[in-house]
């Protein structure tokens, strides 16, 4: 009986030694890695050359956040824990748990109540809920530290937020920022650019084009600088007579010129079967033309070829233009688009009108001039109105 006890005793004690201590940690000790971890990759990602690299990097940083989250655990129960954990989570893209953490404390009385709302704003903007992230924001906005968080949120609306208006409310304040870190700084010619969004939905061209000229002047990427530019183009386009389009293949109708619908409203969809914000505008367009075509509204899908095709039921990585012809037809007849679209095989009028996304909305008066040009699909609700005040006229 004793050898048999003495045995176990013995065994239990190496199960004991073998299995490693949970390590424990103070918050000030959980706080300082985090911040050494950030303050790491944030020096390491300068160093980043290339999408493979970065994406080593995020899967390097990511294995020593879940170290700190699993010590986390260790840590005595706070709310500046839980705030910190949040992050954690957050930044493992692990949003649901972050919320589930976070949504407790926020009807609790804390000194801490700001930042556990600040908290909730990061998360709600990476759930994509935007205005209830700006409701957030703004009940607590004059109550926070100026640190990079809040400068991150700042620049989320400034760029992101639904409302014209807001988006140029918080351009404004972070353009006459004193105190905007300098890492910042290389959004500020986005942030004129929404400035001038915000000018032209108000019809103000003389300052939208400003605005434009200053994003142009501020944007660092050479990209940037070539959508830019050609923004900044087609605002000069308006006002003038609209270049003329032709195409090889033309469907659900014969060939059209614009000289030819002269005394009608033209407008021209710059649009692909793989773009998904020009899918989404389709049953938009598809309203109007149904709704107005018996009122002068003349609405032209303009693609071209890409050698691939793609949309949100079938996808090919090369196809020949017989094959894509075949499949862009097929798609319209599935989504059952009624107004006439024309296909070029090189695009060559994309050039003319600056098109450097799409989609691109080309607005024509019954004169032929330009009377508006309208990147992205976000603005659908404010072409249908001025599309309604030109046939008014």
């Amino acid at each position: 009986m004793t050898t048999k006890l003495t045995t176990a005793i013995v065994f239990i004690s190496l199960l004991i030694s073998c299995h490693p201590s949970q390590e424990k940690i103070d918050f000030e000790a959980f706080s300082k890695r985090f911040s050494d971890i950030q303050q790491k990759y944030k020096q390491k990602t300068k160093q980043v050359r290339s999408q493979d690299e970065y994406q080593a990097l995020i899967k390097e940083k990511s294995k020593e956040l879940e170290k700190l989250l699993d010590a986390a655990e260790s840590v005595p129960t706070s709310h500046e824990r839980d705030i910190l954990t949040a992050k954690i989570y957050l930044q493992l893209k692990r949003f649901n748990e972050a919320e589930q953490l976070i949504n407790p404390l926020l009807t609790q009385k804390s000194k801490f109540s700001s930042q556990i709302k600040m908290t909730s704003v990061q998360i709600l903007i990476s759930l994509d809920k935007k205005a209830d992230a700006l409701k957030v924001f703004r009940e607590i906005e004059s109550r926070l530290k100026r640190d990079h968080d809040f400068f991150s949120a700042s620049l989320f609306f400034a760029l992101k937020a639904q409302e014209a208006e807001v988006r140029e409310k918080y351009s404004t304040k972070l353009l006459e920022s004193k105190d905007l870190p300098d890492e910042f700084n290389v959004f500020k010619g986005r942030m004129y650019s929404s400035l001038a969004g915000a000018a032209y939905k108000k019809d103000k061209l003389p300052e939208t084009k400003m605005y434009m000229e200053k994003a142009l002047q501020a944007a660092n990427h050479p990209m940037e600088k070539h959508f830019f530019q050609a923004r900044l183009s087609q605002l000069n386009l308006i006002g003038s007579e609209a270049p003329s389009i032709s195409a090889e293949t033309w469907i659900n109708s014969r060939p059209l010129t614009l000289t030819g619908l002269r005394g009608k409203i033209i407008l021209i969809d710059f649009w692909a079967p793989w773009c998904t914000p020009c899918r989404e505008t389709l049953p938009m367009l598809t309203d109007l033309y149904q709704s107005y075509r018996k009122k002068n509204l003349v609405i032209i899908g303009y693609t071209k070829l890409y050698g691939m095709y793609r949309d949100d039921v079938e996808e090919r990585n090369k196809v020949d233009k017989a094959e894509e012809l075949a499949l862009i037809k097929k798609f319209i007849r599935r989504n059952k688009i009624p107004y006439p679209i024309t296909i070029s095989h090189e695009g060559q009028d994309y050039a003319k009108y600056f098109v450097a996304g799409i989609p691109a909305m080309i607005l024509i008066d019954k004169s032929g001039r330009i009377n508006h040009i309208q990147m992205g699909a976000g603005q659908a609700p404010f072409i249908r109105e001025k599309i309604l005040k030109l046939l008014q006229n």
